[in-house]
């Protein structure tokens, strides 16, 4: 205890970009062994939410919005990424996961990142890109420095069926002849193929090893359905929203939102998974955005459908058997008809960072000086409002951009305004807008919200050491 109490204060005298180095590389404020790697990890990681980094429609970056801060260790911008090497030119490139403080990227090449904004240490992954469920990251600085890399299969679909052309220039249609028998039975196998299979296959990146390989994992319970079953749930959404869905990993399980209604619970210390069915949602044919994450209590499920909220909670029902329980319900209704009215007339205490300001009549750029605020932000103690409005009113719709991993509160936003939602008092802080500004974000009917991720600083988890790219063959 009392080295731990020393090493605290060692640490606080330090300057915070100093004190970031300190948690990567304890060599660099004195000897390695004064602190054991625990003590490290409890010390430096922190249950703050620092902000949200946002995929936007239409552009070619990410950015994170958050308080600002002129003495922030974190790059909002993520500029420590190499991007200048002619053959890893990236122009467009956007945030795939987040776990822990650590990032997963698509860099619009034949590789990802994972990286860490707050050490900036960062490190590309070899990838061959093909047709996936979706690609996602798991990392715990309070039990392991490694993290994982697992990809989700896609769902098999059937090839087309052939076709003939009867007559000239007459419509193409399905052909029926019995020699294509075979090739019919096989689509109705496929369609009847139960998933997801057992064992199930995945391919995974480990930061221990720095390779991929491959591991099957036991499905325990009954699978989601068919393949047939499957292919009724869309694979991207019809409008404006994620394009891949959305996991969190909390206790050595990832779980993950997949196409077929359910929601994938993979444990990776035994290599197994079970299959969740997801709450019912979008039955009124309303286009709705579920958010899969993890909250104070566990792992979360929420939907909002006519301005009405509905969250649910992952609880254990039997010995064997997960299932959610409604958690929640709210209308809010009259929060987005004020937010969208009124936003100009309170405080916008979040921002977006931009990376260069372009407003020069020489074409010269210079970096966006950022106001001396606190950067933390406190959802105990920060504004609130309430209103009152006309029952009649139109509602505005919110959509669900995250939730804060430690507290029952809810991101939402309606167009690009954000608010912080608490889901046991209903009060609402207005954090700001989170557009980027015009100069770079043109304004167009198809800009919009791709999407989030709340971010929460990770001090330790060794990346890479020194910023060397170590990328494996």
């Amino acid at each position: 205890m009392a080295m731990a109490t020393k090493a605290a204060r060692v640490l606080r005298c330090l300057p915070a970009w100093s004190a970031a180095l300190s948690a990567a590389r304890p060599c660099v404020v004195g000897k390695a062994s004064w602190l054991a790697p625990n003590t490290i990890r409890r010390f430096l990681t922190t249950n703050k939410v620092h902000g949200l980094f946002i995929n936007y429609i239409d552009y070619c970056r990410p950015h994170l919005f958050a308080r600002p801060s002129s003495n922030s260790m974190i790059d909002a911008m993520l500029d420590f990424l190499p991007d200048d090497d002619k053959e890893r030119r990236r122009w467009w490139w956007s945030v795939l996961d987040h776990s822990n403080g650590l990032l997963l990227c698509d860099m619009g090449t034949p590789e990802l990142c994972v990286c860490n904004p707050a050490t900036r240490q960062w490190t590309f992954i070899p990838w061959a890109w093909r047709r996936v469920g979706g690609i996602y990251l798991a990392f715990d600085p309070a039990v392991s420095p490694h993290y994982e890399v697992l990809v989700i299969p896609a769902v098999p679909e059937p090839e087309k069926p052939a076709k003939r052309v009867i007559g000239k220039g007459s419509e193409e249609k399905p052909l029926l002849d019995p020699l294509f028998a075979d090739e019919d039975n096989d689509t109705r196998r496929l369609m009847e193929s139960e998933w997801p299979p057992t064992p199930w296959r995945l391919n995974m990146f480990s930061s221990r090893t720095g390779q991929w390989e491959e591991r099957d994992f036991i499905r325990q319970g009954e699978p989601a359905g068919t393949i047939g079953d499957m292919l009724v749930d869309q694979a991207e959404p019809s409008g404006m929203g994620p394009r891949q869905r959305y996991a969190v990993y909390y206790q050595g399980a990832l779980y993950v939102h997949c196409r077929g209604f359910f929601v994938l619970r993979l444990s990776l210390s035994d290599s197994t998974y079970q299959v969740i069915k997801t709450p019912s949602y979008g039955e009124n044919g309303v286009f709705v955005k579920p958010y899969l994450g993890r909250s104070e209590k566990g792992v979360y499920f929420g939907v909002i459908e006519e301005s009405q909220l509905h969250v649910w909670i992952l609880s254990e029902l039997s010995e064997q058997q997960m299932g959610w329980v409604l958690k929640y319900q709210h209308d809010l209704a009259h929060y987005a008809q004020h937010v969208g009215k009124y936003d100009r007339q309170m405080d916008a205490h979040w921002m977006v960072r931009d990376v260069l300001d372009t407003d020069h009549e020489d074409g010269d750029v210079a970096a966006i000086t950022l106001p001396k605020e606190r950067f933390d932000w406190d959802s105990d103690n920060d504004d609130f409002f309430t209103i009152k409005l006309d029952a009649d009113e139109y509602p505005k719709h919110f959509d669900i951009l995250g939730l804060h991993p430690y507290k029952e509160v809810v991101y939402l936003t309606t167009v690009f305004d954000v608010v912080g939602y608490h889901l046991n008092t209903s009060k609402v802080q207005y954090l700001g807008n989170s557009r980027p500004s015009p100069k770079s974000y043109y304004y167009g009917h198809s800009n919009g919200i791709f999407e989030a991720f709340v971010y929460t600083p990770c001090m330790v988890g060794e990346v890479i050491e020194g910023n060397i790219d170590q990328t494996s063959s």
